[in-house]
């Protein structure tokens, strides 16, 4: 296992302006860095399928075939499979930031610990993953 990208947690109330800090933040750093509003993902596959998109279209070629790689994704050990046959390129570094992260916890809770993991399960360049939530 690599070593962890560092986990931000960010907690605070509603309209406090986290994301709004945290999307200044992405758009000022020199890494590409993938927004996901967790309210938007309906179900966990949602989200495994939009950061695999998101992480494939930095890649120098994807070593699976085209095919497997339009397949839905509905586990997390698929996702971890499909970001490991990713070809990163060694210089380029990726920021996640998933806003409403309760959402994803209340959908499956053993899903989420696992997916604040990914930096250290897969060949990437993760820099950072930055997680939002508001306290009710």
């Amino acid at each position: 296992l690599q070593s962890a990208a560092p986990l931000i947690f960010l907690n605070g109330p509603a309209d406090s302006g986290k994301t709004s800090l945290l999307k200044c933040l992405s758009q000022s750093t020199k890494f590409s860095s993938l927004y996901i509003d967790s309210l938007e993902c309906i179900t966990m596959s949602v989200l495994y399928e939009r950061i695999i998109a998101f992480v494939s279209s930095f890649s120098r070629r994807n070593r699976t075939d085209t095919n497997s790689s339009l397949k839905p994704c509905s586990t997390i050990s698929e996702m971890i499979i499909k970001l490991s046959s990713v070809d990163w390129p060694e210089d380029h570094k990726i920021v996640l930031f998933v806003d409403e992260a309760e959402r994803l916890f209340q959908l499956d809770s053993n899903s989420f610990s696992v997916l604040l993991r990914i930096p250290e399960m897969v060949n990437g360049n993760f820099e950072c993953f930055l997680v939002l939530s508001s306290f009710s």
